[in-house]
C-alpha cells in the first residue's frame, strides 16, 4: 500500500487516497452504470476512505481531489459542513482552522451532483493529524517572594508555578528552566518547576532589599514559554555595627570648653536600611562627654586633671533594627592634658600675723627673718611651682626700696637694712605675690603690714659738742648761781626722761662736788659751793657732762663744759719796788742796756692780778723802754748827755681787768757824761811820732 508522498512507477499518490480503494470504486461503477441511469460515481473514493490532514494544515491546504464519473456534466461536488473543509471545484481543501486537541477527526459527506440532478453522496473520515502548534503555558500561581537574605543553597523558594501544553501527543512534554542575569542564584527542577537557592544569598552590605529577576522558562522541545519571577530579599539584622578603629587614643587639654569635639568616630553595619538594620544610634555614659547621633563625642563639662588625668569611654554603638539591635562597643582613651587652670591659694604665712600685722623692734639685725609666705596651687607639673615676690614696699605714704629681700622659692622674708622707727617710719606695707609657673600665669595678692617697736637705740647728745665756753663773773661764782642750762636730744620716738651728771672734772682741780644740776630745772647746771680766785681757786674749770635718757637699756651722751670764773677786779695794784732816787747811767750806754726796775703787786687773780708796765710820760725821745711784764727799764737808744741829761719816767702799773685799775710812780735817770767826743784839729792830717816802744790805741 502506498502512503503519501510514495511514488510508484512514477505516479504521485494524493494525501491519503488509496489507490487500490480508487480501483474498486470504477469498476463497481462501471457496473452500477451499465445497468442503471447514469449517477455521479466516485473514481476515487468510498465510504471507507480514510484522509490525514496536520492540524497546522494552513487554509486551503489542499486534502485530495476527487474524481466523479458521469456523463452528465458539469458536476457539481460539496460537502456537508464548510466551517472546515470545502470544494475548490473538485479539491477538498481546508478552509478552517484545525486543532486537533479540540477535534480529532471529522466525518464528511461528499456530494456529487449532475448536471440532471442526480446525485452521489459518499461519507469519509478525515483524522487530524495532532502536531505541536501550541506553546506550553505557565501558570504563575506565586511569582513574587520575599525572603530573609542568609538563607543557605538548597533552600526552597516558595515560587508556585506550574506548566501545561495543549498539545495532545507531540510536545507534551514539559521542561522546565531558569534564563537571565539572575539564574545563576537558582536551581529549578526542570521536571516539576520547583525553584530551590543554589547559593547563600546575603545582601550585606547593601543600603537597600536586593530584588532579583530570574526568567523561567517552560518548553515542550520545541516551543517554549517564559515569565519573570521576582524574588525580594530583604534584610534581616545579622550584623553588629563596627567602629575603625575600635580603639581610639586621643587627649583633651583640661577645661576644654563645653561643646568642643574630641573625636568623630567611623563606625558602620553591613545590614542595609530595611527596618532601620543598619541605621546606627550612639550611647554614652558619662558626666564630661557626649556622643551625638554622628558620633560625634563632644565636651559636655570642663574636665579637670586635678581630678583625674584620663578617663575611658566605651560608646555603645547600636543599630535600629524593629526586630532588635545589636551593638557594639567603641572605646575611646581619653588622656586629660593639664593647663594652668587654677589660681594659687594663700596658705597661713609662717608665722602666722596678727591682723595681718607683724611685729618687730626696729634696729634688727639685717637678714632678720619677719615671716614666710605659704601658698599652694592645686595645678600640677609647672603649675604648681610658685614663685614669691614682693610688688611693692610703702612707708604709708611713699614707696621705699632696698629694706626688705624674699627668697622666691621658700617665700622667706628678710630684711635687707636697718629698720629705723626714728626715721619716721611707724609701718611699712608689704605688698606680696604668688605668681604659679604653668603657661597662663596666675598671681595672686596679698598685703601684710610691719610695724616697728621703737627701741632705745639712740643715745641722747648735748645739743652742742663741746658746748661753749661759759663765762661766770666771780662775784657770781657762789653756791646755787646757775652757770648755763644744757640740753640733749636723742632720735627715739619714745620721748625720753633726761638726766643730768657733772661725771668728771677734766681740769681745774674742782671736784664733781662742786657742781650740781637743778633737780627741778632740767638741764640748769649750778656752783655747789662757793669758788673765790682770790683763795686759790682755778678761774677755768673742764667739765665732763653725761646725760642718761632713762630707757630700759640706758643709753648716755657726753660733752665737755669750759667754765671761765672771771676774777672781779677789786684790786689797785701796788708798787713794790722801784729805785729809791735817781738812776744814773753813762751816756753812749749801748742800746738794751739796763737802767732801773720796777715792780708791782695785785692782790687779784687771773687778768685782774696781771700787771702791765708801761712809760707813760717823760720818756723823750723814746730814750727808754719797759718790760710790759716784768718792769724792766732799758734803753731803746743811744743817750747823749750832751742832748739831754736828765729822765723823769712815768711808769704806769696797769692790771688787766675788765675793769682796769692801775698806779703810776716815777724814775729818775741822770745821763752821766762819758767822753764820746774826739778832740777836734783845724788840720785835717797831723804827723805824729810816737816815741819806740809806745802802745798806741785808738777810739
Amino acid at each position: 500500500m502506498l502512503r503519501h508522498g510514495q511514488r510508484r512507477h512514477g505516479v504521485a499518490t494524493g494525501p491519503v487516497v488509496s489507490w487500490a480503494v480508487l480501483l474498486a470504486a470504477c469498476v463497481l461503477a462501471s457496473c452500477w452504470r451499465c445497468s442503471q441511469a447514469a449517477v455521479p460515481t466516485f473514481d476515487n473514493i468510498n465510504g471507507a476512505t480514510v484522509l490525514t490532514v496536520d492540524e497546522t494544515a494552513a487554509t486551503d491546504t489542499s486534502l485530495v481531489t476527487v474524481a466523479v464519473s458521469d456523463p452528465d456534466t458539469p458536476i457539481t461536488l460539496s460537502v456537508n459542513d464548510t466551517t472546515v473543509f470545502d470544494f475548490d471545484a473538485n479539491v477538498l481543501k481546508v478552509k478552517g482552522a484545525l486543532d486537533y486537541e479540540t477535534q480529532t477527526s471529522y466525518s464528511l459527506t461528499i456530494t456529487a451532483t449532475d448536471n440532471a440532478a442526480e446525485s452521489n453522496s459518499v461519507d469519509i473520515i478525515i483524522n487530524v493529524v495532532d502536531k505541536n502548534d501550541n506553546d506550553p503555558a505557565l501558570t504563575l500561581t506565586t511569582v513574587d517572594v520575599t525572603l530573609d537574605e542568609e538563607q543557605t543553597a538548597g533552600t526552597a523558594v516558595a515560587f508556585v508555578i506550574s506548566g501545561s501544553d495543549p498539545d495532545t501527543n507531540d510536545g507534551t512534554t514539559l521542561t522546565f528552566s531558569l534564563t537571565g542575569a539572575d539564574s545563576t542564584i537558582f536551581n529549578i527542577d526542570p521536571s516539576d518547576g520547583d525553584i530551590t537557592l543554589n547559593t547563600r544569598v546575603d545582601i550585606d552590605p547593601n543600603t537597600a532589599n536586593k530584588v532579583y529577576k530570574p526568567v523561567v522558562q517552560v518548553s515542550d522541545g520545541t516551543r517554549s514559554a517564559t515569565a519573570t519571577l521576582t524574588l525580594t530579599l530583604t534584610d534581616i539584622n545579622d550584623n553588629r555595627p563596627t567602629c575603625s578603629p575600635s580603639i581610639v587614643y586621643k587627649t583633651v587639654v583640661e577645661e576644654t570648653s563645653a561643646g568642643s569635639t574630641v573625636y568623630t568616630l567611623t563606625c558602620s553595619d553591613n545590614d542595609s536600611s530595611f527596618e532601620n538594620n543598619n541605621q546606627l544610634t550612639y550611647f554614652l555614659n558619662s558626666t564630661s562627654f557626649s556622643v551625638n547621633g554622628a558620633g560625634v563625642v563632644t565636651v559636655t563639662s570642663p574636665v579637670d586633671y586635678e581630678s583625674s588625668t584620663s578617663e575611658q569611654l566605651l560608646v555603645v554603638v547600636a543599630d535600629s533594627a524593629t526586630g532588635g539591635p545589636l551593638d557594639t562597643t567603641a572605646t575611646v582613651e581619653i588622656t586629660i592634658s593639664p593647663t594652668n587652670d587654677i589660681d594659687p591659694v594663700w596658705g597661713t604665712f609662717v608665722p602666722a600675723p596678727t591682723a595681718n600685722t607683724y611685729t618687730q623692734d626696729e634696729n634688727i639685725a639685717v637678714g632678720t627673718s619677719l615671716f614666710t609666705m605659704v601658698a599652694t596651687d592645686a595645678d600640677v607639673d609647672s603649675g604648681s611651682t610658685i614663685t614669691y615676690s614682693i610688688q611693692s614696699v610703702t612707708d604709708g605714704t611713699n614707696p621705699v626700696t632696698g629694706l626688705f629681700n624674699v627668697d622666691s622659692s621658700s617665700g622667706e622674708v628678710t630684711t635687707l637694712a636697718k629698720l629705723d622707727r626714728d626715721a619716721g617710719v611707724s609701718q611699712y606695707t608689704l605688698n606680696l605675690q604668688a605668681t604659679d609657673g604653668g603657661s597662663g600665669t596666675h598671681i595672686i595678692s596679698q598685703t601684710v603690714y610691719l610695724a616697728l617697736n621703737d627701741v632705745n637705740d639712740i643715745a641722747p647728745v648735748f645739743q652742742s659738742t663741746p658746748l661753749a665756753l661759759v663765762t661766770i663773773a666771780e662775784t657770781n661764782a657762789k653756791t646755787g648761781s646757775v652757770i648755763t642750762t644744757v640740753s640733749a636730744s636723742d632720735g627715739d620716738v619714745t620721748a625720753a626722761s633726761f638726766t643730768y651728771e657733772v661725771e668728771a672734772i677734766v681740769a681745774g682741780g674742782s671736784t664733781t662736788s662742786d657742781w650740781a644740776f637743778d633737780g627741778t630745772t632740767a638741764g640748769q647746771l649750778e656752783f655747789a659751793t662757793d669758788l673765790d680766785l682770790d683763795t686759790g681757786d682755778a678761774n677755768y674749770h673742764i667739765l665732763r657732762l653725761i646725760v642718761k635718757d632713762g630707757g630700759a637699756t640706758e643709753l648716755t651722751g657726753t660733752t665737755s663744759l669750759t667754765v671761765s670764773i672771771s676774777p672781779d677786779n677789786e684790786h689797785t695794784p701796788t708798787i713794790s719796788s722801784q729805785p729809791s732816787g735817781t738812776v744814773s747811767i753813762d751816756e753812749n750806754e749801748s742800746v738794751g742796756t739796763s737802767v732801773a726796775s720796777v715792780t708791782g703787786a695785785d692782790s687779784d687773780t687771773g687778768d685782774e692780778g696781771s700787771l702791765t708796765y708801761s712809760i707813760t710820760a717823760g720818756n723823750t725821745g723814746s730814750a727808754f723802754t719797759i718790760d710790759a711784764s716784768s718792769g724792766l727799764i732799758s734803753t731803746q737808744t743811744v743817750l747823749d748827755r750832751e742832748t739831754l741829761d736828765n729822765y723823769d719816767l712815768e711808769i704806769t702799773i696797769a692790771d688787766s681787768g675788765v675793769s682796769q685799775k692801775s698806779v703810776t710812780t716815777s724814775v729818775s735817770i741822770s745821763v752821766t757824761d762819758a767822753n764820746d767826743h774826739q778832740p777836734s784839729c783845724t788840720s785835717l792830717f797831723v804827723v805824729l811820732t810816737p816815741p819806740e816802744n809806745t802802745v798806741t790805741t785808738s777810739t
